[in-house]
Parts: structure tokens; sequence; C-alpha cells
């Protein structure tokens, strides 16, 4: 199945197989140039689940992709690639977080789930995400 780049209507990637070609090569990234094409537009398709999944703000994708969104998806996919960008197993919720002199207790979650932080990606898409009332600043604890 083709490609479909944002942002065109029902598109499944933000980023081109080419654009992220060049991107790998440029950072002499051997693995991508190694995997078949089907391989690296499933990357991309996955990696771009995981950059749409931290919710941005319509700006970064319409009319044009904004750079670091892309970016941000082609480190996914590399991750994706790696079959690291999504890891099944256990995780445990956060019940303790101090920042300097304060420290804050949670009550003990009966479920629930932690979604996987990845620094570069979050900072790359810093001020391009939203929960609602305005930007979310992604932080790993």
């Amino acid at each position: 199945m083709a490609l479909v780049v944002a942002p065109a209507v029902g598109f499944d990637s933000f980023v081109s197989r080419e654009d992220a070609d060049a991107y790998f090569a440029g950072q002499s990234y051997a693995a991508w140039a190694a995997a078949t094409t089907d391989d690296r537009d499933n990357a991309l398709r996955v990696g771009t689940v995981y950059v749409n999944a931290k919710r941005l703000i319509p700006s970064a994708t319409y009319p044009t992709v904004h750079p670091n969104v892309e970016r941000a998806t082609e480190e996914a996919a590399k991750l994706a690639l790696a079959g690291t960008l999504y890891k099944n197993g256990q995780t445990q919720a956060v019940i303790e977080k101090t920042v300097g002199p304060l420290t804050i207790r949670y009550a003990n979650p009966a479920q629930g789930a932690v979604l996987n932080s990845i620094p570069y990606i979050d900072d790359l898409l810093a001020g391009l995400t939203y929960g609602g009332w305005g930007p979310v600043f992604f932080e790993r604890v």
C-alpha cells in the first residue's frame, strides 16, 4: 500500500519515505537504508501514530507539516524499525515525585498505563502539542 503523506486527506505519515531516506542518509543510519521499502513505510506509519498521539495543535500539520513534527516522526520511525518505540511489558505508576524542596505523593492507582516518553521527540514537539487548554510540556519522571 502506498504511503499517503500529510497534509493530504487520509494521510498515514507526516513524512515521505524519500524525505526520511535523505534524513537518515545524512545521519549515516545504515539500518534504515538496509530495511525493505515496506518496513520503512510501516515504521513511518507507526512513528506518525506515536507523534499524533501527543495531541498536536492543528497548525503543526496543516496547511503544511512543521519541520519539528517531521523530525519527530522520523525519530519515532527509527525506534519503530528497531522495535523499541512501543514496548509491551509491566509499567509502574508514579506514586511520588520530588522537584527541588517539594514532594508530591499520589494515591496508588487501581489501574492505568504510563505513556512512553522519549525526551528527544518530546523536545522536538515542545509548543506544538496541547491538552485542550494550552501547551502540554512533557517530562520524564
